[in-house]
């Protein structure tokens, strides 16, 4: 993790996310914030010294680290009285591990147990352990197959599939950028496999409506020029090796 890693995929974040230019502002404020704390994933800090960062009164900050937390790139926790707020770390730039196919948990005691001899056993606690062994074996299979059952492997979509698809739904999705940014990042939505691409982009579809992604050019312009010239003040002049 680090500085430059996360500023640059900040960068490309804005590229399918409008966040408002003081939003903008404020999370590399926070960026700052947590860099200087060694990348600890919960920080506190107060609303006056993000007003001092990013010079936005005590009502644009809320409203600013509110976009930022629905648009899943931090969270944070209001506390009482004069208590800072606690913010916590969302990795932009995480190593994503690889998908491995689903298996079944392996099952323990689950085989029968051969019957001993019912010799000196009055009381039938040898049938009745051997019963509770079959028992166990079947309820094991049966979990193992519905766990074969729920877990179907993801099968990303073809470009045609994903034009058909907005074609249904009617939507101002833009079918070649949806699959372009997923095929570029492994079809990861944050830092879990995708599960169901239709459902993706049903959640484009609202997050279009909500921050007007297709028809605000001019605030993503502002954005994008903020984290330009964020990326040259805080290090993206620099060598990597500085960091």
């Amino acid at each position: 993790m680090g500085y430059i890693e996360e500023a640059k995929a900040f960068d490309e974040l804005l590229e399918f996310n409008d966040l408002s230019t003081p939003a903008v502002a404020l999370w590399y404020a926070l960026l700052n914030r947590f860099n200087r704390s060694g990348w600890q994933k919960d920080i506190t800090v107060s609303i006056s010294t993000l007003q001092a960062k990013t010079k936005l009164s005590p009502a644009g900050v809320k409203r600013a680290r509110n976009q930022l937390k629905q648009a899943g790139v931090i969270d944070f926790t209001s506390r009482k009285g004069n208590l800072s707020t606690i913010y916590h770390f969302v990795p932009l730039a995480a190593t994503r591990e690889p998908q491995t196919e689903p298996h079944a948990e392996p099952q323990a005691d689950l085989q029968p147990k051969p019957q001993a001899d019912l010799q000196g056993d009055p009381h039938g606690e040898r049938n009745n352990k051997t019963r509770l062994d079959k028992t166990r074996l079947d309820n094991g299979k049966e979990n193992v197959q519905k766990k074969i059952t729920r877990s179907k492997p993801f099968v990303k979509p073809t470009r045609e599939e994903v034009k058909a698809y907005c074609i249904e739904r009617g939507n101002d999705i833009d079918p070649d950028k949806f699959y372009d940014y997923y095929e570029s990042n492994g079809w990861m939505v944050g830092k879990s496999k995708m599960k169901d691409w239709k459902a993706a982009v049903r959640t484009w579809e609202r997050n279009s409506k909500q921050w007007n992604l297709f028809s605000a050019p001019a605030k993503k312009s502002n954005a994008v020029d903020l984290t330009k010239k964020m990326l040259e003040k805080y290090g993206g002049v620099k060598d990597a090796d500085d960091y």
